[in-house]
């Protein structure tokens, strides 16, 4: 109702588009920002780096944004990694140039009004997230907020909740910007181009398998960006014949094989959006059927059961939506129904004795979201912030988890967004997968076919990990939530008639109603938040428990701030105040350290590992 009724109001995009230099602005500003943490020669290459990109983005907004695209899987490496931030920055200048295309007057592509409404209530649900993350906000007194600290920042840091939130609106954007585009664009090179996204990735994984030495080569590239590399043993050891040329499960591009098979699985819808500027239908045909025995073949010598789980629902749905009779049929539905309700059931089975175990190391990270979800239930805790409330509130529980992350999306958006995220979300998924049951049954094939199988292939895949993580699969998962919406011109048409038929008086009433009910709702999450301290003990403004040789420490940072100890009577809070910080930190730090506190190990409540 809350949709239908925004709808009503003029929707008017082409402003948005005309500031579009306030975007190359905050890229040049955030590329100049780094300079001091970067020797001059690796600085310099990245300004040419950026500079280059930015010619192409202002040139060919489209050949920029599919680049960036196809070559999102080399940043696979985790946040804070060295060069991970230069993805954000290229974002920028994608975006940027996009809006400067639409900005045109003579530009006919544009984005269906009915998008710029849900544009605008992703915008408006994000900024209501923080209205339950008053700790959270209060909490940047005691960390550094240099750019390079929301660039690098890592799960359990305040910076990352803001970092992923506009993060997440920037990938919403450009999304929306580039399939409009590309709904007029008749370029075979370019959708080649676009096929890298996954091509790219799944042909490195390949080689990694059967030739010798490419393995040694990329862990030493993991190594230089990120320090370590994750090398796991497949869990299907038996099918190590599979690749001969590792003793362990290939992580390509990416620093361990649970996140190449995320990438490869969230680059299948984008195969979809390629193939709807590809015309030979034997060279489709022949993507499409190499793509499906790639992903089967990588699932199986990494080893990740979801990778696996998720591939086979792939190729399930495949089957479905290149089948003549099926496509026509009631089956496409029905399958997104089950996909649907199994998905969502999956995370409740953490409250089953008997299902734990089924779930090992998934079942308490589950219950921790949904204890984070509580902590804030109408507009959650900050988008993406389970790490900093796992470290602030479930510690003080003795609850916290050694993960930043819930390993679920459902979960994921409760606790970050809340119930209003999740209510938005799930409508974005069901109209999404609406629309591609409208497509399939119009009688087109492969290209729909792709898309809604890899949506849920998607879905699966999200009841075992998150989707916003890394922000290559964070932009590849708005490309394929936006792709059949923009791309069906069945959706266009009826969405035409749809808004012919509206009645304005209706949707003032509604809208106002809708005003009322949010502002209320966002002053009761605020209260909520801010009262937080009355029913759980947190900790505040403190640092990890660390062992030192002269025994157990508490890092204390600058402001207000309260740790939780082991008494005579149970846990006590220990309230402290740090008002002149001593600088004893070094430059990868981004707490601002003021002093340590000694702690007993019979008094500490956290568990050292």
């Amino acid at each position: 109702m809350t949709v239908l009724a925004i709808a009503n109001f003029k929707v008017r995009f082409k402003p948005v588009c005309n500031l579009w230099f306030l975007f190359a602005a905050a890229a040049a500003y955030f590329s100049t920002s780094i300079s001091a943490y970067y020797p001059p020669r690796i600085f310099f290459g990245f300004l040419t780096i950026v500079g280059c990109f930015a010619a192409i983005s202002f040139w060919r907004p489209v050949l920029g944004g599919t680049l960036l695209i196809s070559l999102g899987a080399f940043f696979g490496n985790h946040p804070g990694g060295r060069f991970m931030e230069i993805f954000d920055i290229l974002l920028l200048v994608a975006t940027s140039g996009l809006l400067r295309c639409k900005g045109r007057q003579e530009n006919p592509a544009t984005i269906p009004r009915l998008y710029t409404i849900i544009l605008s209530i992703f915008v408006l649900v994000t900024i209501l997230s923080f209205s339950g993350a008053y700790y959270l906000v209060e909490s940047f007194e005691g960390y550094k907020i240099a750019p390079i600290y929301f660039l690098t920042a890592s799960e359990w840091l305040p910076h990352y909740s803001v970092r992923v939130a506009i993060s997440g609106i920037l990938c919403a954007l450009f999304a929306a910007l580039y399939l409009s585009e590309w709904r007029t664009l008749e370029s075979g090179s370019t959708a080649i181009l676009l096929t890298g996204t996954f091509f790219l990735p799944a042909g490195l994984g390949l080689l990694e398998c059967w030739i010798p030495g490419v393995g040694r080569a990329l862990d030493k590239y993991h190594v230089f960006l990120d320090g370590y590399v994750d090398r796991a043993p497949s869990h299907l050891a038996d099918l190590g014949w599979l690749a001969p040329a590792l003793e362990f499960a290939p992580n390509s591009l990416f620093w361990n094989r649970s996140w190449f098979m995320i990438f490869l699985v969230s680059a299948l819808p984008i195969l979809g959006v390629a193939l709807t500027s590809l015309r030979p239908l034997p060279l489709r045909r022949t993507l499409a059927a190499v793509s499906a025995c790639l992903l089967l073949y990588c699932s199986l010598v990494t080893g990740a059961r979801a990778g696996l789980v998720a591939s086979l629902v792939f190729l399930g749905l495949l089957v479905i939506g290149l089948s003549a009779i099926l496509r026509k049929s009631s089956a496409p539905m029905w399958s997104s129904i089950f996909l649907g309700l199994l998905v969502l059931s999956i995370p409740f089975l953490c409250y089953f004795p008997s299902m734990r175990p089924l779930l090992g190391q998934r079942a308490e990270l589950y219950e921790s979201g949904f204890k984070v979800w509580l902590l804030s239930p109408i507009f959650g805790g900050g988008v993406e912030s389970f790490g900093f409330w796992n470290d602030t509130v479930l510690r003080s529980l003795g609850f916290q988890r050694t993960y930043g992350s819930t390993h679920n999306f459902m979960l994921q958006v409760l606790s970050g967004m809340g119930i209003a995220g999740f209510l938005f979300m799930t409508y974005l998924v069901v109209r999404t997968m609406r629309i591609c049951h409208h497509w399939l049954a119009r009688g087109e094939r492969l290209a729909p076919a792709l898309i809604w199988a890899g949506l849920g292939a998607i879905l699966a895949y999200g009841a075992f990990q998150e989707w916003w993580y890394l922000r290559g699969v964070q932009l590849n998962f708005w490309l394929a939530i936006f792709a059949p919406g923009i791309l069906s011109e069945r959706m266009l048409r009826s969405e035409r008639n749809a808004k012919a038929n509206r009645g304005k008086a209706r949707g003032y009433i509604l809208g106002g109603v809708a005003i009322v009910i949010i502002v209320i709702a966002g002053a009761v999450s605020f209260w909520n938040s801010k009262n937080l301290k009355e029913r759980y003990r947190i900790f505040e403004n403190v640092g990890h428990l660390e062992r030192t040789d002269q025994g157990l420490r508490y890092p204390l940072l600058r402001g207000d701030g309260q740790f939780v100890l082991k008494g005579p009577d149970g846990q006590e809070t220990i309230p402290f105040q740090c008002s002149m910080p001593k600088v004893i930190t070094g430059v990868p730090d981004p707490r601002l350290i003021c002093r340590y506190e000694s702690v007993k190990p019979e008094e500490a409540v956290e568990k050292l590992p």
